[in-house]
């Protein structure tokens, strides 16, 4: 039934529209929260409300996806740890808030804006052309009416607006943009003092009466994972191709139709050699080895000779050689330069934003026409899959009436000639012994969204390929035994006693430091400790030795107080750290190109800080009260 979504569903408006249907198919775990509970507000303000069902059904969508990223083995425990509970609940309040001051505002979307985002959204047109008959039928499929849509859309635009307005700053004053330099360009060099795990962990080795205290005091950790067990219809163009017929004539009307499409643009073979500005070479000093470099191309020697000795670009070892290209996929001046000489001509030197170019244009290749002929069995297969993909689609909706009468799964898919499957229990754990499709993440969504004894939508997994499934049996998350989960309680067992150990002994360490005691006396005081220094580094990146944590701590420190006051976590230890050297940075040394892009970001950080700023704001007078005794039911 969602064909229609796959030539749109990057746009603004069918991700609307998709939330929308998402809201009708996420309320499987809404019951779980909220049928034993009171329908008090979660969030009150002066002027809006926030209740337990709407946030049920956000927690859930945002639970699912975070989910679908950690490959299905995140637990609702391990996703409230990771903050995903607050994330949800503050942008629900921070679009409430924004729709409330645009209220307040008057702002409003007109008419116009209205019909034009509408009618440029291609889940509802046809032919490329807005349908208003098509644009009604598929917000009825989808238990929608334009009233209804149109607000939701409005509502949307709205608060889209104003966020762009309250996070775009007026200006970024250049010290700013120095200072902003300076700190992402700063390196500093730690001496980092670890205690590894491994040694402790191995010499722990818990009796089973520890093992059965800890599996009981984090039993939440071992639950056996949602299970399900499944009766499935599949609808593919793999069942219907077989029927389609392209005649000769819908591929001449075709070819006569698309014949933009089978226009081959010019394309030029090139070579070129750069010097690059930057690092201390300026624009003039680039131009002048550029003009050297062509003096001796001039005087006979072979451009793809110099290139490979002169060239600082990494097309250097092939002479230069940057092969076939079309307009729009080089820099503005060296396409202008390439697509403007002739071939075997050798270009004045070019100013870029990667520096200064020599250009020798290799090959032209002239802009053609494909013959029909050469493309007829491309155009015939694409109109076959394109049959295919509508019969299925009309077929999905006969498919969909039948499941929604109730009638027996095994007996629909015999009636429409249809694959039916019967699938065995199985979780997000073990889904190897699933088909293809059913490996799908839609289908595994659908499968544990949907309750015991329901039906699924019929769902398109992609294009032309379409499923429903019915939720046979369902086993809920139950706690396991010892014996089942044993290695992996031993592992964990093992593991926070090693940590607890590891902190205990580091922060006597840290203890003697603060009393006083040399860092050199500290660093040998026992055999298993590790000491190593890092290379400089800066404070973002990645660097041998040194995490975020390490990282984050060592730009807290001066040379008046070199040694970070924690304990630090390693990913097989714990450590301590010394600063060991402070190299600045120097923003004289930006070029124009360089500042104008730090410019740039520096001015979208500024505006997410505005905008923060601004919703604070709104915050503190809109009087918000949370319910925190609701939210813990969640």
């Amino acid at each position: 039934m969602l064909n229609f979504l796959r030539k749109g569903a990057n746009t603004f408006v069918v991700k609307l529209l998709l939330f929308l249907i998402a809201l009708s198919f996420m309320v499987w775990g809404v019951g779980d929260y909220v049928n034993s509970q009171s329908q008090e507000p979660l969030v009150e303000a002066k002027h809006w409300k926030i209740g337990p069902r709407e946030f049920a059904v956000a927690y859930d969508n945002d639970f699912q996806r975070l989910r679908q990223r950690f490959g299905g083995s995140l637990d609702k425990k391990t996703a409230e740890t990771l903050g995903l509970k607050q994330r949800t609940l503050n942008a629900m309040i921070n679009r409430n808030l924004i729709l409330a001051k645009g209220h307040d505002l008057r702002l409003t979307v007109s008419t116009n804006t209205l019909r034009e985002t509408i009618a440029s959204t291609p889940a509802f047109q046809k032919d490329a052309q807005f349908d208003p008959a098509h644009y009604e039928l598929v917000l009825r499929n989808n238990g929608m009416n334009p009233k209804n849509y149109e607000q939701t859309l409005k509502t949307d635009l709205i608060a889209t607006q104003m966020q762009q307005v309250m996070g775009t700053p007026v200006h970024v004053p250049n010290l700013m943009v120095d200072n902003l330099y300076d700190l992402e360009n700063e390196k500093r060099s730690i001496e980092i003092l670890t205690l590894p795990f491994a040694p402790l962990v191995q010499g722990i080795q818990p009796t089973e009466a520890e093992l059965t205290a800890f599996l009981e005091k984090n039993q939440e950790r071992y639950r056996s994972p949602v299970q399900v067990r499944l009766n499935t219809i599949q609808l593919t163009t793999d069942s219907v191709r077989d029927t389609v017929t392209v005649t000769e004539a819908e591929v001449d009307d075709y070819y006569t139709e698309h014949k933009e499409e089978y226009r081959q643009e010019e394309k030029r073979r090139a070579r070129h050699i750069l010097f690059k500005i930057g690092d201390g070479v300026t624009e003039a000093q680039a131009m002048e080895k550029a003009n050297a470099a062509k003096g001796r191309i001039d005087k006979g020697e072979a451009f793809e000779a110099v290139a490979k000795e002169l060239s600082e670009d990494v097309s250097a070892d092939q002479g230069g050689d940057l092969g076939l290209f079309a307009r729009g996929v080089m820099v503005q001046a060296f396409e202008d330069q390439a697509f403007s000489q002739a071939q075997g001509t050798i270009s004045p030197p070019v100013v870029s934003p990667f520096g200064v170019h020599l250009i020798q244009v290799v090959e032209i290749h002239p802009e053609q026409m494909r013959p029909e002929q050469e493309v007829k069995t491309e155009i015939k297969g694409l109109l076959t899959e394109k049959k295919a993909v509508d019969i299925v689609y009309e077929r999905s909706i006969v498919l969909e009436d039948q499941v929604f009468s109730g009638a027996d799964f095994k007996t629909i898919a015999t009636d429409l000639n249809l694959r039916y499957r019967e699938v065995d229990f199985f979780s997000r754990d073990d889904v190897a012994k699933l088909d293809a499709m059913e490996q799908n993440p839609k289908f595994l969504d659908a499968a544990f969204a949907t309750q015991k004894g329901e039906s699924s939508a019929v769902i398109e997994a992609s294009e032309g390929r379409f499923f429903v499934l019915r939720v046979v049996d369902r086993k809920e998350p139950q706690p396991r035994p010892l014996n089942e989960v044993k290695d992996l309680v031993t592992k964990d067992y093992q593991q926070e006693k090693g940590v607890a150990m590891a902190q205990e002994q580091m922060n006597a360490l840290l203890k003697e430091l603060a009393q006083g005691a040399p860092w050199e006396k500290v660093i040998s005081s026992q055999p298993a400790l590790k000491v190593a220094t890092s290379e400089p580094f800066l404070r973002d990146g990645q660097t041998p030795l040194v995490n975020t944590s390490l990282r984050t701590a060592a730009f807290k420190l001066t040379a008046e107080t070199p040694i970070h006051n924690g304990v630090l976590e390693t990913p097989d230890g714990l450590a301590l750290i010394k600063l060991k050297a402070i190299e600045k940075s120097d923003p004289t040394k930006l070029s124009p190109e360089e500042r104008q892009k730090l410019t740039a970001d520096f001015k979208e950080n500024l505006g997410r800080e505005q905008l923060t700023a601004y919703l604070d704001g709104l915050w503190n007078a809109a009087g918000i009260r949370i319910n925190y005794k609701v939210l813990d039911q969640f």
